[in-house]
């Protein structure tokens, strides 16, 4: 992990090409998740010497058994928003409602919604919520926007150069099929989308 980062691509591309060559099970201890989501076949998240999740790489990214793994996995970070569900498939963020699956829950819970699930809008659209741009980080192949709604924050990843500019309105919309729900008190997860 002392690499540069091109140096660190090129090892990554070999060492997975040496696993599959070799077809010899592995054992990699690395603290930087992009490797671990590239390199792996199987990932073992672990917190204070206690496996958490123990699944594919795909899994561990869009279902994180509980909160720990959903705010550890990911760059940028997952948006994490409490919440109250407010009835059948519908949750209450403070500010807006949405619709999600519930799986029956009541009570407190968290919403995990990954910043590149939401889009991003100039113009108002049905269903979607008025933020403020606070801040646009253009990286060549992507950007991430930085939306306020008050006091709650949200990160948004696009593809390009987004035309975004900061302090303009956008409105964000959030697919229900790709949201995951967890209870507040425990962490676990309660409901994923499919």
């Amino acid at each position: 992990s002392n690499l540069d980062a091109r140096l660190r691509m090129d090892m990554r591309g070999e060492l997975k090409r040496l696993h599959h060559v070799s077809g010899a099970t592995t054992v990699y201890v690395t603290h930087d998740q992009l490797e671990a989501l590239t390199m792996s076949s199987t990932i073992a998240v672990m917190k204070l010497g206690v496996v958490q999740q123990l699944d594919t790489p795909d899994r561990v990214y869009h279902f994180p058994a509980n909160l720990f793994v959903a705010d550890f996995i990911g760059n940028p970070k997952v948006n994490l928003l409490e919440g109250v569900v407010k009835g059948n498939n519908l949750v209450n963020l403070g500010k807006f409602d949405i619709p999600m699956n519930t799986n029956g829950a009541t009570g407190d819970v968290v919403v995990a919604v990954r910043p590149e699930d939401i889009d991003i809008s100039t113009q108002p659209k049905d269903g979607a919520v008025q933020f403020i741009a606070y801040s646009v980080l253009p990286a060549g192949a992507d950007s991430t926007i930085i939306a306020r709604l008050d006091e709650l924050e949200m990160t948004i990843k696009v593809n390009g150069i987004s035309k975004i500019k900061m302090d303009e309105k956008i409105w964000l919309t959030f697919d229900p099929d790709a949201l995951n729900l967890y209870d507040k008190k425990s962490g676990d997860l309660i409901a994923s989308h499919v």
